[in-house]
């Protein structure tokens, strides 16, 4: 009987969400992101590395709260590489709303940080979130760069 019931709490726990994903990139530093990861407009800064967590409520699996830590890199005077300056760490809740006009079909999730403005991004895929600027558009980066997270968990 212990077997069975041992068997029986593993396999149910494969089959269950987890209570959060986990998503991570670089992404050019701008004065969208600047707030968010508490860089201020006056400091040097030209990549910020994020690590996005959100977390759902483990029963109905709706959007509870989010923690996302950051650190802003700046380029060497010889323009080689980049070394890192300010971390960050920040919370509030987030949400999900149907995408609506040239996101329809598409799921946005917007982060409501405890002080500041909301922040949104469209959902392309299970491991892809990509930044929306505050008109709702995609930001765009360059040849080396872009706004998208990667699912890590």
């Amino acid at each position: 009987m212990h077997l069975f019931l041992s068997a029986w709490l593993f396999l149910s726990m494969l089959g269950s969400p987890s209570p959060r994903e986990v998503f991570a990139g670089t992404t050019p530093c701008g004065q969208l992101i600047r707030p968010l990861h508490n860089i201020p407009a006056n400091k040097d800064c030209a990549l910020v590395k994020w690590e996005l967590t959100l977390f759902h409520d483990p029963r109905t699996q709706q959007p509870t709260t989010y923690r996302l830590t950051g650190e802003s890199c700046h380029i060497l005077p010889d323009n080689t590489h980049s070394q890192p300056d300010v971390q960050s760490e920040s919370a509030g809740k987030w949400s999900i709303q149907q995408g609506t006009g040239n996101y329809t079909g598409f799921l946005i999730y917007q982060l409501s940080p405890e002080k500041g403005a909301a922040v949104r991004f469209v959902k392309l895929g299970d491991d892809l979130l990509h930044l929306l600027d505050e008109q709702g558009r995609y930001m765009t980066g360059d040849l080396f760069q872009s706004y998208t997270l990667n699912r890590i968990k």
